[in-house]
């Protein structure tokens, strides 16, 4: 097997090399065309792209078509083809990075990049995006890689791409030009499977849409579930996730909650007063009530916006169950009183948060509030 640390490769032999080590193998596929099934696009937008004579036009003339496929997937498609961003080593210049034309991923997982002045038409009624990956998050994407025409070349740049993106684990890309596109699957640096297929074919649009979805990574589903539960959206191409940040800029939504991405609160400081108490107490009820829950609802996950407290670093999505309404009032309950897991609360606590998973209305949560006081020997 050819190794990625081995530079002495060109494209085109890299790209010959796997070719037939992989058609040895049976692990290139021409996929056959299914008659009764859709195809990516029809004949007369065949001839467009046939026509096409410049590898820039026809990455504008292909986006919007890559824009619907992801879609489904709560996908977008960034062009990448200016910027130099996939490492090759981590010893070397970063003159020698890769510049893959494009890759797929969720809208707050890359860092966006002006439109490149190359004179190329795109018309305003389309979404064209343009940007590089963010190192941290190269396991979030698929791999784009156009050509006007699929050389061995082509498909060595490919192998080069997947033998850095992700070493240890699984990668996948899509090489394509004017008349087909090739399915790409790795592991460990290793092309484990080449499906070709052919535009027009039937079968091509659900084949691709399928490859898509099978190579979605687990954290861009987790963080679309996650927006959609809490009724918030991220700033499209501020690549927030992978800078470790955990308080910033809020967008409110109506009736919703609120996504932070840039510093601007500051932390609650500790309960010290039965106000206090009751007041943190009850912010978390306002979460369950909405059927949400936090997850990790200590008090340093508490920050104040001018005067508005705020949750943050959620951990659970989802229903607020009443085992997961119990956890999270004892989780509050033992970070007001700085008890750890494993000291006992006490009879009368662990009654009243069990009564209040199983019943969280204000007078409960309030009954709690009131037992901590005790616990903590505030005044009246």
């Amino acid at each position: 097997l050819l190794h990625k640390s081995d530079k002495s490769y060109t494209d085109g032999a890299l790209g010959q090399l796997e070719c037939a080590r992989l058609k040895k193998r049976e692990l290139i596929i021409d996929v056959a065309p299914i008659h009764d099934e859709e195809a990516f696009w029809s004949p007369i937008i065949q001839q467009q792209a046939d026509a096409i004579t410049n590898e820039a036009v026809f990455d504008a003339f292909i986006t919007p078509f890559f824009n619907l496929a992801l879609a489904d997937c709560d996908m977008v498609f960034i062009n990448s083809e200016r910027y130099q961003w996939l490492s090759q080593s981590t010893i070397v210049s970063k003159t020698t990075d890769l510049k893959p034309n494009g890759f797929a991923t969720h809208p707050g997982m890359f860092r966006v990049k002006p439109e490149p002045n190359d004179g190329v038409d795109r018309p305003s009624d389309y979404t064209f995006r343009f940007g590089v990956a963010v190192e941290d998050l190269f396991d979030c994407l698929i791999l784009f890689e156009s050509k006007l025409d699929i050389t061995n070349a082509a498909f060595g740049q490919v192998v080069r791409y997947l033998q850095n993106l992700c070493p240890e684990a699984s990668a996948s890309a899509i090489l394509f030009d004017r008349r087909s596109f090739w399915l790409i699957s790795s592991y460990k640096t290793v092309i484990e499977k080449v499906q070709k297929v052919m535009w027009i074919d039937g079968g091509s649009k659900s084949l691709l849409h399928n490859f898509i979805a099978a190579n979605v990574s687990p954290f861009v589903t987790g963080l679309t579930k996650a927006c959609s539960s809490f009724g918030v959206r991220v700033v499209e191409g501020d690549a927030f996730l992978g800078r470790g940040a955990r308080v910033g800029k809020c967008i409110d939504i109506p009736d919703g909650a609120a996504l932070l991405m840039y510093p601007v609160g500051k932390p609650l400081p500790r309960p010290t007063t039965r106000p206090d108490v009751a007041n943190l107490f009850q912010l978390l009820w306002q979460l369950h009530v909405k059927d949400l829950v936090h997850g990790d609802p200590r008090v340093p996950n508490v920050i104040l916006n001018g005067e508005q407290p705020l949750w943050i670093d959620f951990v659970e999505v989802g229903p607020a169950r009443p085992n997961l309404r119990k956890l999270d009032a004892e989780i509050l309950t033992r970070s007001t009183l700085h008890i750890p897991r494993n000291i006992q609360l006490g009879e009368e606590l662990e009654k009243m948060i069990d009564n209040y998973g199983k019943h969280s209305t204000s007078e409960n949560i309030n009954l709690l509030a009131t037992q901590v006081c005790q616990s903590m020997l505030l005044p009246n």
